[in-house]
């Protein structure tokens, strides 16, 4: 059986960093990933030289990992997309209203449209999401925004901001704050993938001291009168350790216990 002062629970970004603030506090550290390669959706594949990220690609420079990022020293070398952008609707392809000019000249506004869409962008920027309250993103912009054009283009920046279409589950204050970040501050479209990341927090866990296992699955988290005593591994193999991190979902860390 052999000892560690904690095992971290899947090799993504957030496992990785994890580990690494473990390891440089001086402990012991183990951490596992059921795939060949850590990263998780960070992985970044090239197919015939082009290079594609499993995950989302733009790194929020107003998001949480990006001073983190820097806190570790990770090198984030890319370059910024540009802010203006064109809309496919009706079969055409049409510029969507990035600026006042574009705005003004827009086809996909009616005049007002374009009033109720360029004050609402100004309000955008100033709404305090974490007093939303708990509604759908469908049902906060069926109640502010009138204008059916107006709020397609918010929904636009909210896919494109969260990577996700679910707005009848997507919880309005999380989407919102996540507009606001890649309005305020931008995004970062990263050379080389978000493989450099992953290839560097690595890099620096080893360095740390951190034992990194891959194609090593949990398989049961042990636990006696609520306290965590061990891990029981696919193969068998049991890893005593006091301290469990779980990055996995909260159904499959439930299902550990």
């Amino acid at each position: 059986m052999k000892n560690y002062d904690a095992a971290v629970i899947g090799g993504g970004i957030s496992g990785l960093i994890a580990a690494i603030d473990l390891a440089r506090a001086k402990k012991s550290v183990i951490l596992l990933e059921k795939s060949s390669r850590v990263g998780g959706r960070a992985i970044t594949v090239n197919k015939n030289g082009a290079l594609f990220n499993l995950g989302g690609h733009a790194l929020y420079l107003g998001g949480e990992a990006y001073p983190i990022l820097q806190q570790l020293g990770v090198s984030l070398q890319g370059g910024k997309p540009s802010a203006s952008g064109l809309a496919i609707w009706q079969n055409g392809i049409v510029p969507l209203p990035g600026d006042a000019l574009k705005l003004l000249s827009s086809r996909l506004l009616t005049l007002p449209g374009k009033m109720e869409f360029g004050r609402f962008m100004v309000k955008l920027g100033k709404m305090d999401t974490a007093a939303m309250g708990n509604i759908s993103l469908r049902e906060w912009a069926e109640q502010e925004i009138h204008d059916p054009m107006v709020r397609h283009l918010f929904y636009a920046l909210c896919r494109t901001s969260t990577y996700s279409k679910d707005i009848d589950y997507q919880r309005v204050g999380p989407a919102v704050r996540q507009v606001q970040l890649a309005l305020k501050s931008g995004v970062l479209y990263l050379d080389g993938g978000w493989q450099t990341i992953v290839d560097q927090l690595r890099g620096q866990a080893v360095k740390a001291g951190v034992t990194v296992l891959n194609n090593r699955k949990v398989s049961q988290i042990r636990h006696d009168n609520g306290s965590v005593c061990g891990l029981l591994l696919d193969d068998q193999e049991v890893l005593n350790v006091s301290r469990v991190i779980s990055t996995l979902s909260p159904n499959e860390t439930s299902r550990l216990f």
